[in-house]
């Protein structure tokens, strides 16, 4: 899945994409989930405890720009 994602994002597509993976990096603007940076707006929802190596359901979007945009981050406990 991460490697259709990629390919998505190279291409610059627009795509809907739901993916799973463990939160390796937290940062304002964007979070790191299984290798895949994925960028949190103002309209992002975020449900769950935040925790650096907890597993995330990502509900994202490809903007055509080359980016994810994160529209939901589900964090499992």
């Amino acid at each position: 899945r991460r490697r259709e994602i990629r390919q998505v994002l190279d291409a610059g597509q627009r795509a809907v994409f739901e993916f799973r993976g463990n939160l390796e990096e937290i940062d304002d603007n964007y979070w790191i989930v299984g290798g895949l940076k994925v960028m949190l707006y103002s309209d992002t929802v975020i449900e769950g405890h935040i925790a650096a190596g907890a597993m995330v359901i990502v509900h994202a979007s490809s903007s055509g720009d080359g980016r994810l945009q994160a529209l939901k981050l589900q964090v499992l406990t």
